[in-house]
C-alpha cells in the first residue's frame, strides 16, 4: 500500500506499480526534452545559501506544520529546467533520479541539491520530491554526479509540467558550505544531463484504491492539556538574511498533581552573502511546579556555528540555584558523559 498526493491510499502487488517505466527528460536549455540536445551546451549558476526554505521542515513535532510551500521563491534562486504540458496524466512512482555533468568554476565544494515539482497550469510549483549530495570538489566536467531524490508517489493531472530544480544549498536541511560555490550545468552532445522518473500512464497503473482502518482510539489518560506549535520563516531584506524557526510548547499535568511546561524553539538562520556565518540557535525552558508545591525551572541554550558549539544549562528550585554550567566545545560533553 502506498499514498498517492491527489489520489489518497492506492494498493499494488509491488513498489512500484507492475506497470510502472522508466522515463527520462534530459536537459536542454531552460527545458526538459524526451531526446538529448544535439549540440552541447551549458548554464551557469552562482549558489545561494537560502534556497530549501520553501521546503519544509517535514513536520518534526507532527503538528500538522512545516509542510513544503509553494516553490517559485526556491525555484527563482535555483537554475530551473521545465517540461512542456503533460498531454495525459502520469502516476509518478519510485525513486526519481538526477544525473548531472558539472563544471567547477568556483569555490572548494559544494551541495548539490536537486528538486523535482510540478509546476500547475496557474504557475504553482509543489514540491515532489528532493535530494542532495556533498561534491568536494566538484569533480570535472567528464563525470557525471548523480543526486538521488526522496522516494515519490505523485499524481500529475494532464496539461500539469514537471520542474527540475539545481541548487548548491538546501536550508535548512544542509548546513551551507563556506563559500557559495559556482557551477556550470552541462547538457547535451558529450554531457547528456538527465532527469530519470519511474511512472505510469492513467490507463496501465496496475494499482487499485485501497482504504486504510483508523486505530481505535484509546483512553485519553489526560496528561497534555494544551500546547502551541511554532513555525516561522522570516526574511530580512536589509541583511539579505533568512531564519528558519520550529518548535513546539506543551502543557501536561499528571494525575499525582505535578503540572510541567515544556517549550522548545529551534532556529537556523544565514545570509546570501554570508554562508560562513550560518548559525543554529536552540532553547528549552521546562518548568515543573510539584504537587507539595516547589518549583523547578530548567533552562538550556546552545548556539552552533561552523566551527564551534556552546552549550549553557541551569537548574534553579524555587529561586536557588541547584547547577548553572557552560560547555564551550562538543569534546567537553563528551569527557563528562553529556
Amino acid at each position: 500500500m502506498f499514498f498517492v498526493h491527489g489520489l489518497g491510499w492506492r494498493r499494488a502487488s509491488h513498489w512500484p506499480p507492475p506497470q510502472a517505466r522508466q522515463r527520462e527528460l534530459f536537459l536542454a536549455g531552460h527545458g526538459l526534452e524526451a531526446a538529448p540536445p544535439p549540440e552541447a551546451g551549458g548554464r551557469d549558476y552562482q549558489g545561494d545559501p537560502t534556497v530549501g526554505v520553501s521546503a519544509g521542515m517535514f513536520d518534526p513535532f507532527g503538528t500538522g506544520n512545516g509542510w513544503p510551500e509553494e516553490q517559485s521563491g526556491d525555484d527563482a534562486r535555483s537554475l530551473t529546467f521545465t517540461s512542456e504540458p503533460l498531454p495525459e496524466p502520469m502516476l509518478l512512482t519510485g525513486q526519481p533520479e538526477a544525473v548531472l555533468y558539472l563544471d567547477h568554476l568556483s569555490g572548494t565544494a559544494a551541495n548539490l541539491a536537486a528538486r523535482l515539482s510540478m509546476v500547475g497550469p496557474d504557475g504553482r510549483s509543489t514540491l515532489i520530491a528532493s535530494g542532495s549530495r556533498r561534491c568536494a570538489p566538484v569533480p570535472d566536467s567528464g563525470t557525471p554526479v548523480t543526486v538521488a531524490l526522496s522516494t515519490a508517489a505523485h499524481w500529475l493531472p494532464a496539461g500539469a509540467r514537471l520542474r527540475l530544480s539545481v541548487a548548491c544549498a538546501d536550508f535548512p536541511r544542509l548546513w551551507p558550505t563556506a563559500e557559495n560555490p559556482a557551477i556550470r550545468v552541462r547538457f547535451g552532445g558529450a554531457s547528456p544531463s538527465v532527469l530519470r522518473l519511474t511512472a505510469c500512464d492513467e490507463a496501465s497503473g496496475g494499482d487499485l484504491p485501497a482504504s486504510v482502518p483508523l486505530p481505535a482510539a484509546e483512553p485519553d489518560t489526560g496528561w497534555v492539556t494544551g500546547g502551541e506549535p511554532v513555525y516561522r520563516v522570516s526574511h530580512d531584506k536589509a541583511a539579505g538574511e533568512v531564519a528558519v524557526t520550529f518548535g513546539h510548547c506543551t502543557r501536561l499535568h499528571a494525575p499525582s498533581g505535578a503540572r510541567m511546561t515544556l517549550n522548545e524553539e529551534f532556529t537556523a538562520r544565514v545570509r546570501a552573502d554570508r554562508p560562513d556565518g550560518a548559525a543554529l540557535l536552540a532553547t528549552v525552558d521546562v518548568t515543573v511546579h510539584m504537587p507539595a508545591g516547589e518549583r523547578v525551572d530548567v533552562a538550556v541554550r546552545s548556539a552552533s556555528s561552523r566551527t564551534a558549539t556552546t552549550l549553557e544549562g541551569s537548574v534553579v528550585m524555587d529561586g536557588a540555584v541547584v547547577l548553572r554550567k557552560t560547555w564551550t566545545d562538543l569534546d567537553d560533553l563528551k569527557a563528562q558523559g553529556r
